[in-house]
């Protein structure tokens, strides 16, 4: 007999023990008031959004000028909480940033920043295909809280050397910026 009681205690502490760990809706009972209860939850997602990217078009080069030449754009990213965020550049089926000649396939490097500002022109280049981190983003999905609508930049440059050894003709390519929450 007595192993018999500790056999039917054992699923009564078991099922004491379940029923503090879930949560559940109640029903209220028949009286003049009633009262019930409805637990709720919700996940949040990580989400990013980057917005206002134009495309970069250089001046033609060559002849008389000099120097390096370097172009880019202001431009919004959005990071719901406003929290940190990180942008992995690269060049859609590409090993490193260049541009394409059309005619001979004569390759154009350049050298890419990236900012939290709306200047990356005065910023370290970053790896090519390698997360760069950042403190934080908007919290509005089109930067309203930002002066300008923007919060981030990037800068191409291609130095003097590089345009001088390049064979004359058009040379094109894409960057590619993947924004990532951290």
């Amino acid at each position: 007999m007595r192993i018999n009681k500790k056999i039917l205690m054992l699923p009564c502490v078991l099922g004491v023990g379940f029923a503090t760990l879930s949560h559940a809706a109640t029903d209220g009972g028949l009286n003049s008031t009633s009262t019930g209860t409805s637990d709720i939850s919700i996940t949040i997602n990580d989400s990013v959004r980057i917005t206002g990217l134009d495309d970069i078009g250089f001046p033609a080069y060559g002849g008389s000028d000099t120097g390096a030449i370097n172009q880019g754009d202001a431009f919004c990213v959005y990071r719901n909480g406003g929290d940190g965020y990180s942008i992995t550049a690269s060049n859609p089926g590409g090993t490193e940033f260049d541009l394409v000649g059309a005619a001979d396939g004569d390759s154009l490097q350049y050298t890419l920043s990236v900012s939290e500002d709306d200047d990356a022109s005065d910023d370290s280049a970053v790896s090519y295909n390698t997360a760069t981190s950042f403190v934080s983003g908007s919290v509005f999905t089109d930067c309203s809280d930002e002066t300008d609508g923007t919060n981030a930049a990037f800068d191409i440059r291609i130095t003097e050397q590089e345009l001088r050894d390049s064979t004359s003709g058009a040379y094109t390519g894409t960057l590619q910026l993947l924004l990532s929450p951290i």
